[in-house]
């Protein structure tokens, strides 16, 4: 199965951004407002990612605060600044899509037995339970001692965000979990709280990623699944970068 992707307009994150503030802001391209067509996708992506939204808070899906920055370099190519990187709703919306891409990915591949990789993350253990549940005692906060839920991490990090040291308090919590790791039978994954997950879109692209492609491609096109069963033990048991629930779904 194959397919070519056609678009109206190509647009930035930043002149999506500018739209969704202001639709009359006079910056945002033509290519967007002068096309109604453009104009009513990105309108309804919006609407859905609110409803993702919705959906990700009801979930206790964890969300720590964290800082990216970017470089900015001078006119002889020296650094002039490290400034902090914003992000709008145009990349969050994204995400979430990516998110979305990666769970009904893993429930077809569920559904149809398929020879892939899921990405899991185990719920933290009992000795990384009780680190925390005495770290939290620190700010007058309450945790287990063991088997926390999504809700009680999620309760700590609202508690916390606007503390001046709240990137420092979700560090410790994000190194309080497991880390996500390659298998090939789902186990689900803790800190996005979801029954099932996957890596099939990512801007990094990993080698399960085109396992799960070609899975899926030779199930809808009724052709003969790749031959892999052999090593996705072997595979999924390769060094994993410590990860659990980083601020960026390609890095999940």
């Amino acid at each position: 199965m194959s397919s070519i992707l056609c678009h109206q307009a190509r647009l930035t994150y930043n002149q999506v951004n500018a739209y969704l503030e202001n639709p009359e802001d006079k910056s945002v391209p033509h290519s967007l407002t002068g096309n109604k067509d453009v104009k009513k996708s990105v309108d309804t992506l919006h609407q859905l990612y609110e409803l993702l939204l919705k959906k990700r808070e009801e979930r206790h899906a964890m969300e720590f605060e964290t800082v990216e920055t970017y470089i900015k370099f001078n006119e002889k190519g020296g650094i002039e600044a490290i400034l902090p990187r914003t992000r709008g709703d145009a990349q969050k919306l994204i995400e979430e899509c990516m998110l979305l891409a990666n769970t009904c990915a893993a429930n077809f591949a569920l559904k149809h037995e398929l020879p892939v990789l899921y990405r899991n993350h185990d719920k933290p253990d009992g000795e990384k339970s009780m680190r925390i549940h005495e770290y939290a005692k620190n700010f007058g906060l309450s945790f287990p001692e063991e088997n926390p839920t999504q809700a009680d991490y999620q309760r700590i990090i609202e508690a916390t965000k606007d503390r001046p040291d709240a990137i420092s308090i979700h560090s410790m919590l994000l190194r309080s979990m497991m880390q996500a790791n390659y298998a090939p039978d789902n186990i689900g994954h803790f800190g996005l709280a979801y029954d099932e997950y996957s890596h099939f879109t990512s801007p990094i692209r990993r080698y399960p990623d085109l396992m799960l492609h070609r899975a899926i491609k030779a199930k809808v096109t009724n052709t003969q699944q790749p031959v892999m069963d052999f090593f996705l033990k072997r595979l999924a048991r390769k060094p994993q970068i410590p990860s659990a629930v980083p601020k960026k779904p390609h890095a999940m």
